[in-house]
């Protein structure tokens, strides 16, 4: 049953093609989902704690945290944080009915247990909806932050970077209750707009600093620390919202609510692959004048990136567009393939579908994230 379905799912993708609509979404949601159903994942050992508040007034400012059960604050565990997508008007950290039943079956409580880590699951929106990642992260000794964040028409740029700067303070302040050590590894993972977000909060310069300083005792903690876990963090960007096609809809419509205007200049300008081209030319200036002595390359976290091999056209450009910037600043690839910005497609899948089937048994993008983020966890 579940190869069926498989097949099933391989022939919408190629029939959607590079087409990505409601429609195609609303079908990678059905297929993929019952892929999942069929599989029947155990996820017993998954412990998690659902609508916890990041900061703010706003209902939206919320996250939910997978831990494996076991875990302690010993366990030193990798954190991943991750962003949905929705293009800043749907997503949320679980929609469908599935995956409501799936994760409400879990232990609930607004009150971090003394002993205890999470899992990778990814949101969902009323139809864009990653599944059950958190639950496939967890289960693999990884502590996952799911989060949302305010969305039109509440939203106004920059609240997105905000909310995100925001959710990753909360995380690496208190991931280690569960078990986590964002001190060692921690990995920010948007997709969609959920990677606008996370881009537009790195290149803005809204996590230069802690956007909630810790106050221990009378003394605030060092900026030198927040900034030490921050460079040397990994930022995944999946199928992410680089560059705003703001002539044709629905970003046309979309991006003039967001950004509250109807410029389009000022809308590129402040667009994450834009915000990316003023760090790169900065740093190459500070580098000239001699301010990081020795220092010629980026001096920032990690990047890697990675699209669809059916993807539409705006999300490539996005992706290339970060690439062009990375070359005119650093170089590009030499032979053996080094040096170049970080891309890797995911064959055979479209925008949302090897998102919606993180934990999917053959997912490629599963064992690759999972290595990415155990790859980057440092020894103390």
């Amino acid at each position: 049953m579940a190869g069926e379905a498989r097949t099933a799912l391989a022939s919408s993708i190629q029939k959607w093609g590079k087409k990505f609509n409601s429609q195609t979404n609303a079908e990678m949601v059905d297929l993929i989902t019952k892929i999942h159903e069929l599989e029947g994942k155990d996820y017993s050992g998954v412990g998690v704690e659902k609508g916890i508040r990041y900061g703010g007034d706003d209902e939206r400012q919320r996250l939910d945290i997978y831990y494996p059960k076991g875990a302690t604050p010993e366990s030193k565990l990798p954190v991943v944080i991750f962003f949905h997508g929705g293009g800043m008007v749907f997503g949320d950290t679980d929609v469908t009915p599935l995956f409501h039943s799936n994760i409400g079956t879990y232990p609930f409580s607004h009150n971090p247990p003394s002993s205890s880590p999470p899992s990778l699951a990814t949101s969902l929106s009323p139809h864009l909806t990653p599944l059950p990642q958190g639950k496939f992260l967890a289960t693999n000794s990884t502590i996952l932050i799911s989060a949302t964040y305010r969305l039109l028409p509440k939203a106004a740029h920059p609240s997105g970077a905000i909310d995100a700067s925001l959710a990753i303070s909360w995380a690496i302040t208190n991931s280690p209750r569960y078990g986590g050590c964002p001190a060692t590894s921690l990995t920010v993972i948007g997709h969609s707009a959920g990677g606008s977000c996370i881009g537009t909060a790195l290149w803005g310069g809204f996590l230069d600093k802690n956007p909630r300083p810790i106050v221990k005792g009378n003394e605030e903690e060092k900026s030198d620390e927040w900034e030490a876990i921050i460079t040397n963090s990994t930022f995944i960007f999946l199928s992410a919202g680089l560059w705003y096609d703001v002539d044709n809809p629905p970003t046309s419509i979309n991006m003039p609510k967001y950004h509250r205007t109807e410029d389009k200049e000022r809308i590129r300008r402040e667009m994450p692959v834009a915000l990316l081209r003023e760090v790169v030319e900065r740093q190459k200036r500070e580098s000239r004048e001699g301010k990081y002595e020795g220092e010629k390359g980026w001096r920032g976290p990690k990047m890697r990136f990675f699209l669809g091999e059916w993807e539409f056209e705006e999300i490539v450009k996005g992706t290339e567009g970060c690439e062009g910037v990375w070359e005119e600043g650093f170089g590009g690839e030499d032979e053996d393939g080094a040096g170049g910005l970080d891309v890797e497609m995911v064959w055979g899948e479209n925008h949302v579908s090897y998102v919606y089937g993180i934990g999917m048994e053959g997912s490629w993008i599963s064992e690759r994230l999972l290595e990415i983020v155990k790859g980057e966890q440092k020894k103390e």
